[in-house]
Parts: C-alpha cells; structure tokens; sequence
C-alpha cells in the first residue's frame, strides 16, 4: 500500500511541474519584447557601416530602420522593418559618403513586437580610413592608457591590471610628435622571468590570456575596402643585445587585409602593406608601402600592426627597442 502510494504521489507531483512549466512557456510567451538599446556605431565608412545593439535571450528576432530624415518617411532600400534574425549586429551598406543616417531597431517575438529604440544619428566618412590614425585621442585607464576608442585600437598595456608593479606599460602617449600634438611610442621590455615584452598598438582588443598569451590580443576591424598604399610617420631605434651583439632586431609597420573563409574555417589572406626596418631613423620619417593583393576577392577585416619588435609575438628582439608612429593613412585609387 506504502508503494503504490508513493508512486501516485510522484506521478502527481510530475503532473503539477509539467502543468506549472506550461504555464509558465505560456506568460513568457504574452510577456511583450524588450526595447533593444543601439549602439554608437563604432565603425562607420564612406558607403557602409556597422550598427549593433543590445541583445536578449529569447527574443525571436529584430528589425532595423535605416533613414535619411528623422522621422522615418525616407528610408534606405533595403532597410526598411528589415528582419535582422537573432543577429544584434549589421553590417549596413549602399549609404553615400558625408551624409547623415538615422538607425533605430526593435525586437520581436510571438507576442508581439517592442517599440523602437531610440534613433542614432551617424554620418558616414568622406574615405574608408580608421579612426584615429594620428593618434592624437588616448584613453587614460587606473594603471595605462591607450589609443581611443576601445575596440579599434589595442595594446598589451591591460597587462599591468594583473600586478601593476611587475608588469611595465610597452606602450605610451608621447609628445615627441611629427604632427599634431600626440604620437604613439611603443618599446620592447624585459622583466625577470618573464618573456620578452613587445610594443605594440594593433586594431581590435586585447584580452589577458595567461594559458595562451598568444591569443591574447584578437587583431582586426571589419573593412572591406582595397586601399593601394599605406602611408605614415615613424622613428625607430633598434635595441643592442650586448650578450648578442650580432643579433639585430627590427621594427614592423604592417596593414593586412582578410577574409573569412567558411569552408576552412580561418582567414584567408587578400592583400599586405609591409614596412619593416633594422635601421635607426632618428627624426620622424614618412614610410610609404604598397599595398600587393594575392587574388581578387574582397575583404571583410583589415588589421594594422606596429610593432617595436617585428619577432616580437614570438617573444623574440631586443630589450630597448623603440619605435614612433604617428599620421597614419590609407590612399586610394583615385
């Protein structure tokens, strides 16, 4: 009697978790879509540019409105209530350069759809170029700085939040400017028991990773224009290894341009702009390297590089290695 019970007493208690689950999937269902916040677009071109806005678990999806007036009467071609999917990112093309856009989304799901998300206006660039390239904005943090704005331009500065009296700053502002009023100087540092310590500044962010250190920083932004040359100022004074002083190290000054391949799963190579030297220049000089592109497809993310050891993610240069880059451009075909 004890048993069968008991066995009624579980097939009943499973019957008011399932009924209760129900009812719960049923309220979750009425409950009405959440307002997306958008962004400040952080990457915005001549004729295209990324948006992205904050996303929610169990939302079904969103839609995006891309205008050239406020009120919404004059919308782009193909932006208008556009079913973005669950995606909280897009990438917003056939815009005209110097020209104001206005972006709002909302999410949806089957209860019904949320109210837009207050409008952002974006104007697009006049050149496909990346924000910053003079280097004259830094962001200062508790124990670095670094170029502005975060998510373009990255260094291996955010070591220093680990032990800030152990691990050094490679890279820093600098007054000593071939323009303007700031330029970026980045050096190679060597703390004992520690791998050899590169200057860098990069596109894209920079993520502590003690297991892997080389996959700490994720380099690149999206891009997908073919600039021909890549154009800057730099000073650059290679460090002398006194127990090697045969062994010379260099600097690299490099623009890369990529596109997922989804078959392979990696980044194919498009194109490269390389200069890189073992020379000391002493005063600010202009580097001017072409870009050689190795097919015909088109990018999707541009990385650039400056490095005061060029073998520097291998761990390898020498300690006082200085390099200065400032004026940075990219020129197109005209």
């Amino acid at each position: 009697m004890g048993k069968k019970w008991f066995s009624a007493f579980v097939a009943l208690l499973l019957l008011v978790i399932i009924v209760s689950m129900a009812c719960k999937k049923d309220e979750d269902d009425k409950e009405t879509a959440t307002v997306p916040t958008l962004f400040d677009p952080l990457h915005v071109y001549s004729t295209y540019l990324y948006a992205s806005w904050s996303s929610e678990a169990g939302i079904s999806g969103y839609k995006l409105d891309v205008a050239t007036d406020q009120g919404f009467t004059s919308k782009v071609p193909g932006y208008d209530n556009k079913d973005m999917g669950v995606k909280s990112i897009a990438e917003i093309n056939g815009l005209d350069p110097v020209t104001n856009y206005y972006i709002r989304v909302k999410s949806y799901k089957s209860s019904g759809e949320s109210g837009y998300s207050a409008a952002r206006m974006v104007r697009t660039a006049g050149m496909d170029t990346i924000r910053n390239m003079d280097f004259e904005r830094w962001i200062q943090y508790v124990n670095y700085e670094e170029p502005s704005p975060h998510r373009i331009w990255a260094t291996a500065n955010k070591t220093k939040d680990l032990n800030p009296g152990l691990y050094p700053a490679t890279t820093e502002k600098t007054t000593d400017a071939a323009s303007g009023q700031y330029a970026a100087k980045m050096f190679t540092h060597q703390v004992t028991g520690l791998p050899l310590l590169t200057g860098t500044v990069s596109t894209g962010v920079f993520n502590v990773n003690l297991n892997d250190p080389l996959k700490s920083m994720v380099t690149g932004v999206p891009y997908r224009t073919k600039p021909t040359r890549f154009k800057g100022y730099f000073k650059y004074m290679p460090g002398v290894d006194n127990a090697h002083p045969n062994r010379q190290d260099s600097c690299e000054i490099r623009a890369t341009l990529f596109r997922w391949d989804k078959i392979l799963g990696q980044r194919d190579t498009i194109g490269e702009a390389i200069h890189r030297t073992a020379d000391s220049v002493n005063v600010y000089t202009q580097f001017d390297a072409p870009f050689i592109y190795y097919n015909g497809n088109e990018p999707d993310s541009m990385e650039l590089i400056f490095a005061s050891s060029s073998k520097g993610s291998y761990f390898v240069g020498n300690v006082g290695s200085t390099l200065f880059v400032d004026g940075i451009e990219l020129e197109f075909s005209k």
